[in-house]
């Protein structure tokens, strides 16, 4: 027993021993430091204890709050948006031609939108608010009766009107800087929940989908892999400086739901198009006369082109500018001022940040020869100001008609016509016929003026037969009688 407390003795004597000698010649002991430094000299290596501390914490560098700053900054200026549609159930023939009485069905849907103005501007899809009879835009714990300024159907974009002051604009980025690669968040309102942020980055620029509509579509989008969802439409896509770069407007699905890509409008033709709407009620679209196709393996082999960057003319239209320089249906367009182009997507983007008047520099290919061309783009009534359109609202037909043009009645070959541009019931809603559309004639009378579609089906007996030319450029007869 003696012998065993004798070994235990000697073992912590000597534990004791060698504890002091390591201390005393081979440790140096530790300084107070100040928060965030350290012993080791390597510029690359920084430790920090383990600890957590609350009143410590914002000391620490915060490497990934980037998304934080970001959310914080956009979430603000992102807006829901309600939107209700009266539907009517025809109980007779008069109600079925005019759109009187019958028994209301009220619909509801919703999206987002973007506050780009303190004093109530808000920008959000065209197809969010299309035929909306009421208008509510909800921020925070407010709600507000929206008023719809203009909207475009060529960038399925749309502008909205609040009475409120002190809105916390978004800050408007520049689309033509964003890279792919680079981290993004989707701010808006899927399935109802409201001030959702999601990440993800920019898979590709300049994707077409064919979705507008209009007679100059304008397509080049921002893929970006942050999850968008039905609602999401109308939201803002932000870079992690909180800067709006896109507005979110589509998703590629099978089943209505995210599966790994979206699309939004680039900032800079969103940021054109809000402009032109808040000025002027209407784009106004810069014409160069030309149609164009992207340069397919095809079309390398029958031009026998060196090189495949660019856009294929297809078509000159007559008393444009595109005439005027001298360009021929075959020639490839490679750059217009000093921006290439690449793509179609390229080409649509360019053009839809010109206005009218606006000066254009145009380099295409010819065979194996270059030229530069320069002139003067105009409207779509081929002057290079300002236009103005002549519209008539028909309370009767429940519909507003615009005239047609100059630029686009030669692009159809027709001389007189007037467009339906927009529909809220009535005759033309209740025979399938869609906004965009084209009445050129209505029992072979020439319909010239905004004001005869009325005039002439008001005096008309028995049956009606209207020529009409489609949103999509298909000539048409519609028959019926009553």
């Amino acid at each position: 027993m003696k012998k065993t407390i004798g070994n235990i003795a000697i073992a912590l004597l000597a534990g004791m021993g060698g504890s002091f000698l390591y201390n005393h010649y081979f440790f140096s002991p530790v300084q107070d430091l100040p928060a965030g430094a350290t012993t080791d000299t390597s510029p690359q290596a920084v430790v920090y204890q383990a600890r957590y501390d609350s009143n410590a914490q914002s000391k620490l560098p915060l490497k990934d709050d980037a998304f934080v700053q970001a959310s914080a900054l956009a979430t603000p200026s992102v807006v829901y948006i309600k939107t209700y549609y009266e539907g009517r159930q025809a109980v007779d023939y008069w109600d079925w031609f005019f759109g009187y009485g019958g028994q209301t069905n009220i619909e509801l849907s919703s999206g987002s939108g973007i506050i780009v103005s303190p004093d109530g501007y808000i920008l959000t899809n065209n197809h969010v608010i299309d035929d909306a009879q009421r208008i509510e835009v909800i921020h925070g714990k407010n709600s507000y009766t929206a008023r719809l300024v203009g909207t475009d159907v060529s960038t399925d974009l749309a502008v909205l009107k609040i009475e409120a002051q002190n809105l916390p604009a978004i800050r408007w980025g520049r689309s033509s800087e964003v890279q792919i690669g680079e981290w993004v968040l989707a701010v808006g309102n899927p399935f109802n929940l409201t001030s959702t942020v999601t990440a993800g980055i920019v898979s590709a620029k300049g994707r077409r989908l064919h979705l507008n509509k209009g007679q100059f579509p304008i397509e080049s989008f921002i893929q970006t892999d942050a999850p968008i969802n039905p609602g999401n439409s109308g939201g803002a896509l932000v870079n992690l400086r909180g800067e709006l770069i896109g507005v979110n407007t589509a998703i590629l699905s099978k089943h209505g739901s995210y599966v790994g890509y979206g699309f939004a409008v680039p900032a800079d033709i969103a940021k054109r198009v809000y402009e032109d709407l808040r000025r002027y009620g209407i784009v106004q679209k810069a014409v160069l006369g030309v149609e164009t196709e992207e340069i397919t393996p095809d079309i390398v082999k029958k031009l026998s082109l060196k090189h495949t960057e660019g856009v294929v003319v297809v078509d000159v239209w007559k008393d444009t500018p595109a005439e005027k320089m001298g360009l021929e249906v075959g020639d490839i367009i490679t750059q217009i001022n000093n921006t290439p182009v690449r793509s179609l997507a390229d080409y649509e983007e360019i053009i839809g940040l010109l206005s009218p008047g606006d000066q254009v520099t145009v380099h295409f290919r010819r065979g194996n020869q270059t030229y530069k061309k320069s002139g003067q783009v105009v409207n779509i009534d081929g002057k290079p100001a300002v236009y103005k359109p002549h519209t008539y609202q028909s309370k009767v037909l429940h519909a507003v008609f615009e005239a047609i043009p100059a630029l686009e009645r030669k692009r159809y070959g027709i001389p007189n016509g007037v467009k339906i541009k927009e529909l809220h019931g009535g005759l033309f809603y209740r025979l399938g016929i869609k906004e965009g559309t084209i009445i050129v004639r209505i029992n072979n009378i020439e319909i010239e003026q905004p004001e005869e579609v009325e005039k002439v089906i008001e005096r008309i007996a028995g049956g009606i037969v209207m020529d009409i030319i489609t949103p999509e450029g298909v000539p048409y007869r519609v028959q019926f009688r009553y």
